[in-house]
């Protein structure tokens, strides 16, 4: 397999499948994928053998971009919502808790 070949193959690996967007939202997903092989190949060149494999590393910078404070929530800003959604209670909403999905050993 050649470099290119091999590239492809890790970022099909977990590749983000989304239907029903625009077009160029597949060209955006797929840069991103791409930047993130990259990233991964580099950081196996800088660590050797004790280098995350590409799922952890994944993970790893999808909870630190998830937990990012970007100053811009307003919680005193109230969303308006359609009678038939469910309303989730401020207090639970925002308390600053992660409430992160857990991995669970078997699957239900």
């Amino acid at each position: 397999m050649g470099g290119v070949d091999h590239h492809d193959w890790l970022v099909g690996k977990y590749a983000m499948i989304i239907r029903g967007k625009k077009w160029y939202w597949v060209l955006f997903t797929r840069m991103l994928e791409m930047a993130l092989v990259n990233a991964w190949l580099f950081y196996r060149l800088v660590h050797g053998e004790n280098a995350l494999d590409l799922l952890d590393l994944r993970h790893a910078v999808t909870v630190t971009y998830l937990k990012l404070d970007t100053g811009r929530l307003n919680i005193r800003r109230t969303m308006e919502y359609p009678s038939s959604q469910l309303r989730v209670i401020p207090d639970i909403r925002f308390d600053g808790i992660g409430h992160m999905v857990d991995k669970r050993s078997t699957q239900r």
